[in-house]
């Protein structure tokens, strides 16, 4: 396999913004990613923090309508990320024997509706949307709002 291309973000940076389709993923090679959903009231709430060696970005993959779940927001002076095309993530997933393949994709889907329901229970439970639109949060997850 050849390598794959990789981009670098800066701290702030949005690398994904939920409910655009989706085409790639990315394993993160240095730095830290905030993983955030909007609630109802359209605050932005970080639901993970990521750092090197993990990836996201893939749930589209298994979704019906091929959408991004959440935003992606680096965390870090400077974020490098490998880039993960279809392509790629299908050779990963012939890989797999069908009944775990199933299996990831069934975690992928109900990761989903978890950290739905998180938004929804906790609105306010991980940070604030100020007027002036950036993220107050009592976790270190602290960057400019997606735009």
């Amino acid at each position: 396999m050849s390598q794959r291309p990789t981009q670098q973000f800066v701290k702030g940076q949005t690398i994904l913004l939920e409910g655009t389709p989706g085409d790639r993923a990315f394993r993160i090679l240095s730095g830290e990613v905030a993983i955030c959903r909007r609630n109802e009231e359209g605050a932005l709430m970080p639901v993970a923090k990521l750092g090197p060696g993990e990836m996201f970005g893939e749930m589209y993959y298994f979704s019906p309508d091929q959408k991004r779940t959440a935003s992606a927001i680096a965390l870090s002076p400077t974020v490098y990320l490998e880039i993960l095309f279809d392509e790629d993530l299908q050779d990963l997933m012939k890989q797999l024997p069908p009944d775990l393949g199933g299996m990831v994709k069934g975690l992928c889907q109900r990761l989903q509706k978890t950290s739905t329901r998180y938004i929804t229970v906790a609105p306010n439970r991980n940070g604030t949307q100020l007027p002036d639109g950036t993220m107050k949060s009592t976790s270190t997850f602290i960057h400019r709002p997606i735009e």
